[in-house]
């Protein structure tokens, strides 16, 4: 999970993101087409490009498990849930951060959060648990990214790391 959120925002909603799942063969198709797209533009060999797999991962996340994040799952995030309000101390004081840039974004973004109460904001984003292949090399999870639409990323196991395989979908609002 580390991977997923390196360059996203510390604040996350404790409710894990429930994504819809097409998996007809023009979803498919579709995926395949991006993920092909994605390998040669991007120039990377370890974008998936094998359409079985594909396939496994999005019929493996018909079932999604929803069970509420805890700190034990996501390090170095502050687990929000809908109705509170953030103290930019508390979340500090948490996430033990240090480095003037972070903090000033941290900032930023508790004023934006406890003033706009509204259910679309850009951020605390919403992340799905990671759906795997059945042999475990390949993860898929899904980020709602608020108001600024979201996407549904791949990871490869490589040795004991995670690494980028690809972005079969996004949208936005």
């Amino acid at each position: 999970m580390e991977k997923g959120l390196e360059d996203m925002t510390k604040l996350i909603y404790q409710k894990p993101y429930k994504f819809k799942v097409d998996n007809d063969k023009w979803a498919n198709r579709n995926r395949l087409g991006s993920l092909k797209e994605q390998k040669i533009i991007l120039d990377n060999p370890n974008i998936l490009t094998d359409s079985l797999t594909i396939v496994e991962l999005f019929e493996n996340a018909k079932i999604q498990d929803l069970k509420n994040w805890n700190k034990d799952e996501l390090k170095n995030v502050y687990l929000i849930s809908n109705n509170q309000n953030l103290s930019f101390r508390k979340v500090q004081r948490e996430l033990e951060l240090s480095e003037k840039e972070q903090i000033k974004k941290l900032k930023k973004q508790i004023r934006q959060f406890n003033n706009n109460k509204s259910k679309w904001r850009s951020f605390p984003i919403s992340i799905s648990r990671p759906i795997y292949t059945n042999d475990k090399k390949y993860a898929l999870i899904a980020y709602n990214l608020g108001n600024n639409g979201g996407k549904i990323v791949i990871y490869k196991l490589d040795g004991e790391n995670w690494i980028f395989a690809g972005e079969p979908k996004r949208w936005a609002y």
